[in-house]
């Protein structure tokens, strides 16, 4: 098997974009003049292969392992510079930096009329978007400069003011320390309730989280804290199964992001994170319309993306595709997937492994719509087969119950018990059982053998079954999340009407919304 040492460096080239990769043959032809400078054909060779193998490119080239070393180096650094200069320009923190080093180069100069200008641009930018580092970076290089020239009035009228400055910035950056902690906190929250039973809930929010953060927003004293203050509010009622509170926190982060018009554009990504939240937490809680405004909102953000975003791409069709299935757009989401199955076929190993569980789900629940069912199994076995531990997410669960069901639906009813014991096992291992999904799993294991799901015996059962899961999921709401993944119910009701699935999704009103009201 190739050995897949210091693979930084093949890991680097196949993250970039079809512009970066453009660039960098540009860039490289400005900077040597070779026509074929070598580290560019180590580029080529490394972009080619699918898994790095480090000694089959040295016996390509036929050089010297330390010779190879220090051509890898070089790439690696041109590479870097390449993307330095690509982006530069993109966010407001590189014209800041880039101010302060044409300063740096002034001071040396000892032009210092000319440096201290310039530090005072990058001043007003650093305070416009409270880029709180660079502030007191430029706040001490300002002190610096004065001092060399030996300015007497401005040290002793204006530097106290100076410093009352940096006073006042370093307690936002300890606030904004406060909330980052708490954000962490959060996340760890979120990794350890995971692995505990659900039902026992035996950790407690407020134990992790500061929850003065929460509750008062004046205690924010910056843009950035703010954003975290809806962010954390957010995932605490949505931890709290109190969705309609979470959703409402993160449509007032969005007002707040949009109240906030040159910040916005500069922090686009948290902006991005806000539409992607009221879009997985608001359906089933929006109506169809107000979810395609903001899905339209978070397609519009692409515009102030210099180049394709690989992260939001993956957002964009995690979100798409969970709209289609939970609205039932049946049509529009079979045009989609040829798209969707050649991206993933370039960038599932790039991009948010979260997202990429969802796409991968949704794909496969898009083919069982449709009747495609081997292609539904292609798709759920390729996520469960991926299975990552360190990603908290019900389509994994999901998507092993849903293999049960495509087994039924296809026949294989001897595979069926030894199946759902494996489900179970999967699922204890996770600590994360539903009764929902042990009452769906007894059923697979014990009751349906190679009956036909024709026969009045097997359709008893289904409306048995059908029964106990309504009774589980008014007892704890917090199957609904369950429900969100699929529609076991409508698929029971298809059983016992021996109507299509689709049918009996249509005729309730055509999304979960409608089918948790009649629960």
């Amino acid at each position: 098997m190739p050995k897949r040492t210091s693979s930084g460096l093949f890991d680097l080239i196949h993250s970039l974009t079809k512009a970066e990769k453009a660039y960098f043959k540009s860039f490289s032809q400005w900077k040597s003049r070779e026509q074929d400078p070598l580290y560019v054909r180590l580029f080529d060779t490394i972009l080619r292969q699918k898994i790095y193998d480090e000694k089959k490119i040295i016996s390509f080239f036929n050089i010297k392992p330390n010779v190879f070393s220090s051509l890898k180096n070089s790439l690696n650094n041109i590479l870097l510079d390449c993307l330095r200069n690509f982006h530069t320009g993109d966010q407001i923190s590189h014209k800041v930096r880039e101010l302060i080093y044409h300063a740096e180069i002034l001071f040396i100069k000892k032009l210092f009329s000319a440096c201290i200008k310039t530090l005072e641009k990058a001043l007003a930018i650093a305070e416009e978007y409270e880029l709180f580092t660079y502030h007191i970076e430029i706040s001490h290089f300002v002190q610096k400069v004065k001092q060399a020239e030996k300015n007497i009035p401005w040290l002793e009228d204006v530097q106290p003011e100076f410093q009352r400055k940096e006073k006042a910035i370093l307690n936002q950056i300890a606030n904004f320390q406060e909330y980052q902690k708490s954000m962490a906190a959060s996340m760890i929250y979120g990794y350890k309730i995971d692995q505990k039973k659900i039902a026992g809930r035996e950790l407690s929010y407020d134990d992790y989280v500061d929850m003065k953060l929460i509750k008062n927003e004046k205690h924010a004293l910056s843009y950035a804290a703010k954003i975290n203050h809806y962010q954390l509010k957010g995932l605490y009622y949505s931890y709290n199964n109190d969705y309609k509170k979470g959703l409402e926190s993160y449509i007032e982060l969005k007002k707040f992001i949009d109240e906030h018009e040159k910040m916005k554009f500069a922090n686009i990504n948290t902006y991005g994170i806000a539409l992607h939240n009221i879009l997985t937490v608001g359906q089933g809680i929006l109506s169809f319309e107000e979810i395609k405004k903001y899905f339209q909102n978070l397609k519009d953000t692409r515009a102030y993306w210099r180049n394709e975003n690989i992260d939001f791409r993956a957002s964009y069709y995690n979100n798409l595709l969970r709209i289609y299935v939970f609205y039932f757009i049946r049509d529009k989401a079979a045009q989609l997937t040829n798209e969707v199955e050649q991206w993933l076929g370039k960038n599932e190993h790039k991009a948010n492994k979260l997202n990429i569980s969802s796409i991968i789900y949704f794909l496969a629940h898009v083919y069982f719509f449709n009747n495609d069912l081997k292609k539904s199994l292609y798709w759920l076995n390729k996520l469960v087969n991926n299975y990552n531990e360190r990603v908290e997410n019900y389509a994994y669960s999901s998507a092993k119950i849903l293999i049960l069901i495509i087994y039924y639906e296809l026949g294989n009813y001897d595979q069926l018990p030894y199946l759902a014991k494996s489900t179970r096992g999967f699922l204890l291992k996770r600590q994360r059982l539903f009764d929902f999904e042990k009452k769906i799993l007894h059923f697979f294991s014990k009751k349906v053998l190679k009956a036909s799901d024709q026969s009045v015996e097997v359709k008893a059962l289904f409306k048995i079954l059908r029964n106990e899961l309504i009774e589980g999921y008014r007892k704890d709401q917090r199957n609904f999340k369950v429900l969100q993944y699929f529609d076991f119910i409508s698929w029971l009701d298809s059983k016992i009407e021996g109507r299509s699935f689709f049918d009996i999704i249509k005729s309730i009103g055509g999304t979960f919304d409608e089918r948790n009201k009649l629960l």
